[in-house]
């Protein structure tokens, strides 16, 4: 099987990241929504941070983790 090209995991891993960054970013933000906003203090608005708080922890292993690590397979 033929390895892919070293480009592609650059292209791959800067993907990766930037989107790992953005879903950190909005998953945040609607998490300080739900806190700061007082119609919000329900079950729908704690059911809404419960699943900020997951994406947002998937998100910064796609950030933290799977970001550099395709980038370094570029190196080998």
């Amino acid at each position: 099987m033929d390895e892919a090209p070293s480009a592609d995991y650059i292209y791959a891993g800067c993907i990766i990241g930037i989107i790992g960054l953005v879903g950190v970013i909005t998953n945040g933000l609607g998490i300080y929504t739900v806190k700061r906003c007082r119609h919000l203090h329900n079950s729908f608005g704690y059911l809404c941070l419960s699943h900020c708080i997951a994406n947002l922890g998937v998100c910064a292993t796609f950030l933290i983790w799977c970001a550099p690590t395709t980038l370094a397979m570029h190196q080998s």
